[in-house]
This record gives structure tokens, C-alpha cells and sequence, in this order.
């Protein structure tokens, strides 16, 4: 149970009143407490995929065999547990993982990394900076020009966010640089700015350094390691004291291990 109606319910007022009662006959529990439409059984049918994610919840994958399309559910830790749809259509994905409020999932059937930013870290805002010293923060960060008043700097910020804006596809994928993903198949982080994604399609792994331009996140792509010769494809990875773990659905164990360490 959450811990609000657990608070109420243990206030004094409440346990002394109790205390002389024989028979309750009441509702004490309210009505936002009780089941409803969003987290009724069958809501999530076909998990393939479990993260953790934003404070006090859980980002699953819902797999639909049919179309091979999935959505990303967030699950908010409470009895019964609220299910919330954060995004549909994501194309044959297969994996997540969360770090630093941000979800990455591997979309094979579009041949990328989407992402999703919880906690409004990746866009900037222009409308959002008020403040001089906001506005210099930002153009610090970016490299740009200080000079000038607050409306100068404002345009310069969004002239700079405008043409971003033109020159990406989907800002809501990460781009990849060099554009070596075909089939990305399973994913992990290994810090808030590193990420580890295999490609099924060039049977190598990838280690991916981000780095994020105010508009979207842009991705170094890095050949890690290949394949090892028994594995065709991924089903995930984990990492774990310096050792990447990759799974095959072929075999019932089917991992092995790099060390990162040597790779560094």
C-alpha cells in the first residue's frame, strides 16, 4: 500500500476513535485507493522487458506478437500497481534500460535507439530560461557566444536550437554517429554517458558515448567486441564487476562475458 493512506489511517485521532468502536461499518479506504481500468489484470499481456525507472515506479516493455509493435509501460510500485502507457508503436523493441532519468530502447524494426526523457534533461526550453545567468549556463555549455543583453542571448540560443531542429530526422531517436545500426537487438548503460548496444545485423557490439546538443542526444559509436562465433543474436546484456554479460535465446544459459577492463 502506498505510504499516504498508511499515514492517515495511523493518525491518533483516527486509532482513538477506533479504539471504541465494536463494528466498522464504514468505507475508510477511498475510492482513489480501489481497483480501476489501469491497473485491472491483463493490462501489460505480453512483458518481455522490465527496467527500473522514474522514483517509485518500474518501465516494462509490452510485446504485441502480431504486429510486432511494443509499448513502454510504467509501472508505479503500489498495491495494486498503476500502469501508465508513456509510448506506443515503438517498432519491434525489445530492450530498455534507464539511467539519469532517461529510457533507452532499441528499436530493430527502426534501426535505431529511441529514448525517453523523464525528467525534461535532454530539450531545452528557451521560454523556460528567465534568468540571465540561465541563459549563460546554457550557451556555456553549447560553446556559444555570452555577449550581448537578455534578448540577444535568448535569440541566439534559439536560432542555434532552430537549426538542430532542421538538420535531425526524429530527435526523439539518438543519433548515431557513425550510422552503424541495423538490426540493434539489446542494449544496457555503463554510465550516464555510456551505453553498450548490440547490432544483430553486424554481429558486433557497440559502445556508444552520448553527448546532448539542447535539441536531442547524439551518440559516438565505437566497434567493443564481435559476436562471439556461437551466437547469432542478443536477447540482452548486463553488466556486471567489469564484465559484459550477453544472453542468446538459442541456449538456456547462453552468456559470456568480456572484460571491460582490458577493452578500456
Amino acid at each position: 500500500m502506498a505510504v499516504e493512506p498508511i499515514i492517515r489511517l495511523t493518525r491518533p485521532e483516527v486509532l482513538k476513535i477506533l479504539e471504541d468502536v465494536k463494528f466498522v461499518v464504514h468505507t475508510i479506504v477511498p475510492e482513489q485507493y480501489r481497483f480501476w481500468k489501469s491497473n485491472q489484470k491483463g493490462v501489460c499481456p505480453h512483458p518481455i522487458a522490465v527496467s527500473n525507472g522514474p522514483t517509485g515506479s518500474i518501465l516494462a516493455l509490452d510485446y504485441n506478437f502480431e504486429t510486432g509493435l511494443s509499448r513502454l509501460l510504467t509501472i508505479r510500485l503500489h498495491q495494486p500497481a498503476d500502469v501508465s502507457v508513456v509510448r506506443d508503436g515503438l517498432k519491434d523493441a525489445r530492450t530498455l534500460c534507464f539511467i539519469d532519468g532517461i529510457a533507452f530502447l532499441c528499436e530493430r524494426g527502426k534501426s535505431a535507439i529511441s529514448f525517453v526523457d523523464f525528467e525534461g534533461k535532454v530539450k531545452i526550453s528557451t521560454k523556460s530560461l528567465k534568468k540571465r545567468a540561465e541563459l549563460l549556463s546554457r550557451l556555456k555549455a553549447l560553446s556559444l557566444p555570452t555577449d550581448g543583453t537578455v534578448s540577444v542571448l535568448r535569440k541566439r540560443l534559439d536560432d542555434y536550437l532552430g537549426a538542430i531542429s532542421k538538420s535531425i530526422d526524429c530527435a526523439e531517436h539518438v543519433q548515431i554517429h557513425p550510422n552503424c545500426l541495423s538490426k540493434p537487438s539489446a542494449i544496457c548503460a555503463a554510465s550516464n554517458d555510456l551505453l553498450f548496444c548490440s547490432d544483430d545485423e553486424s554481429k558486433y557490439i557497440y559502445q556508444i558515448t552520448l553527448t546532448f546538443d539542447g535539441v536531442s542526444i547524439h551518440g559516438s559509436a565505437t566497434k567493443f567486441t564481435a559476436y562471439p562465433a556461437s551466437m547469432v543474436n542478443h536477447l540482452s546484456i548486463t553488466l556486471l564487476d567489469q564484465c559484459a554479460f550477453f544472453q542468446e535465446p538459442r541456449t538456456k544459459v547462453g552468456c559470456t562475458n568480456v572484460n571491460l577492463a582490458q577493452k578500456r
